[in-house]
């Protein structure tokens, strides 16, 4: 009676670590799940963004220049980082253990520009500076400077010196060498 008692109670014991080790195993799948579906969740709203956006700015590419428009998009809280150059458009993702994810599209336009970037919705400005450029954001932004190079001669005679580029403010300020440059000096000749 006594190693019946013994062997019910080895059996239940059994059973017990048995279940907690199902359960343990179980949370840990269910742990991996979540974790596998919240990263594809968030790959797929920067594709949608990534999308949207190259689409604005394909769509504003073939209008007239100085066409202004915005796109927003929801960014997910995952990116790193958005980057231009040339033609093309990323979004950085951070995976897990600090690993990048690099998304990127083709735009049919040159991209220049500042994006000032944070996750959330997200207004993107989009304008078409000139046939073959498009520029994201809204800060002034330098194209050009003519003529490309003074003399001490001409700096006597105080030159004018065109800045070309696109959404200069009345009150924008230039500076070289970290030196403000005389508003005497410059004539904000925008390109649009």
């Amino acid at each position: 009676r006594c190693v019946m008692r013994m062997r019910r109670g080895q059996l239940q014991t059994e059973y017990l670590i048995l279940i907690g080790l199902l359960v343990f195993l179980s949370l840990l799948l269910l742990y991996y799940a979540v974790n596998e579906i919240t990263e594809a969740r968030t790959f797929s709203q920067a594709e949608e963004a990534l999308d949207h956006l190259a689409s604005k700015i394909n769509e504003v590419a073939g209008l007239s220049p100085g066409t202004r428009d915005s796109a927003w998009v929801e960014i997910p809280s995952r990116t790193f980082d958005m980057r231009f150059s040339g033609k093309s458009l990323s979004l950085v993702l951070l995976r897990d253990a600090e690993e990048q994810y690099i998304l990127t599209r083709e735009t049919f336009a040159d991209l220049i520009g500042y994006v000032n970037f944070t996750s959330g919705l997200q207004q993107i400005h989009v304008l078409k500076v000139n046939d073959t450029t498009v520029k994201l954001g809204t800060s002034p932004f330098i194209m050009d400077i003519l003529p490309v190079c003074l003399s001490q001669a001409e700096l006597a005679t105080t030159p004018i010196v065109l800045l070309l580029g696109a959404d200069f403010l009345p009150h924008s300020q230039v500076f070289a060498n970290g030196l403000q440059i005389s508003s005497s000096y410059l004539s904000p000749g925008e390109i649009i």
